[in-house]
């Protein structure tokens, strides 16, 4: 099995063209359709993408979602979908620019996610995370609208969660699976907090990744 990653648009090293922070769902799925494409030409293998925490709004065309429903389309993001679409947030958004922030330090409990004290000041040891995040950016996670809606869905998906996760239990992933057309499937790991992709990374391998493959994640270092 190979594994491939990169860093999510404005993310991590991904920044050379923008100030970090500043990104566009659709930008990012689109680098991720892409980079699968590139993966299947390079290695001639079956392609998984592998998305983990909000990485999985991006990553959902036929993968792997670890610790998130932030998926385009499911009731989740769509409850918020027309706040964040109505006139008015838009010329806010607009007139503020960059100076609107979300700082993700302060919005994510990274000790609590994570399941230990102090895993949000190892984060920041790592100078690639990124930090803050432009208002507007988070905000495309909930007007971004998918090609293939999660209702016409025909790729298979592993959803799999953590049974200790605060951020998204169990009851929350199931219903996300639920909302996704296809041939989904949905995987607690009892023991699990958050971040599966860190601290359970074989889970895929174990659940449905037997045989040759090649996998790929689109890291975004929040």
């Amino acid at each position: 099995m190979d594994i491939w990653s990169f860093d999510a648009p404005g993310h991590g090293k991904l920044t050379t063209n923008r100030p970090r922070g500043q990104w566009t769902l659709e930008e990012w799925a689109d680098a991720s359709a892409m980079y699968a494409e590139h993966v299947k030409a390079e290695t001639g293998l079956p392609v998984f993408s592998l998305g983990s925490s909000l990485g999985v709004a991006a990553a959902y065309v036929g993968g792997i979602l670890m610790g998130g429903a932030s998926i385009p389309g499911t009731p989740r993001l769509e409850a918020l979908a027309p706040l964040w679409r109505s006139p008015d947030v838009q010329k806010l958004l607009a007139a503020l620019g960059r100076s609107a922030r979300l700082d993700c330090g302060i919005f994510f409990n990274f000790d609590e996610d994570y399941g230990f004290a102090g895993a949000g000041e190892q984060k920041r040891l790592d100078p690639w995370n990124t930090w803050t995040y432009d208002l507007a950016s988070w905000g495309s996670l909930f007007t971004f609208e998918p090609r293939i809606p999660v209702t016409e869905n025909r790729k298979p998906i592993l959803i799999a969660s953590g049974g200790k996760d605060p951020t998204f239990p169990p009851e929350i992933m199931r219903k996300a699976a639920a909302a996704i057309a296809g041939p989904v499937e949905y995987y607690c790991l009892e023991e699990g907090t958050h971040q599966l992709c860190y601290f359970t990374p074989n889970i895929s391998r174990r659940k449905s990744m037997n045989g040759s493959c090649s996998t790929f994640k689109g890291t975004h270092h929040e």
